[in-house]
């Protein structure tokens, strides 16, 4: 978390993360849903930093942190695609072996089946944190 600029006391942060080990999708194999949803979680050092921000802000020396879910939805098969980056996840999957060529591509075709007849959905927690420097608190830059 960087937090240029927020050094000094009273200075406030606001932060946002995803929670992508919160990430699901509907409309298509289950089983084959968990294996590329798990692989997702592995391109990330932090999946669960989202869910972990308030702890972290208040870690990093600020204090009256405030914490917001916000739930993240979309029903569009083409965003899901670009905002979560799934052709990269499903190739992932593929190549380590959690997922069969041909259970990648019936996953792919049944999800965009799911989009036609509007059963698509792809959901992710997101945290917005926000809290003030404390005082008697230093940057390593500030140090």
């Amino acid at each position: 978390m960087r937090q240029r600029g927020c050094g000094d006391p009273g200075r406030r942060l606001a932060a946002f993360e995803p929670d992508w080990t919160s990430l699901a999708i509907t409309g298509a194999s289950p089983a084959v849903t968990r294996e590329v949803l798990g692989m997702r979680s592995t391109a990330f050092e932090s999946p669960d930093v989202g869910a972990r921000l308030s702890h972290l802000v208040a870690e990093a020396g600020f204090g009256d942190v405030r914490h917001h879910e916000v739930h993240l939805e979309t029903t569009s098969l083409h965003v899901a695609v670009r905002a979560f980056r799934l052709e990269s996840d499903v190739e992932a999957a593929v190549a380590v072996g959690a997922v069969s060529s041909e259970a990648a591509i019936a996953w792919c075709e049944t999800l965009a089946a799911a989009d036609r007849a509007a059963a698509f959905s792809a959901q992710v927690r997101g945290h917005l944190v926000c809290g003030t420097r404390l005082a008697g608190w230093s940057t390593p830059a500030s140090s």
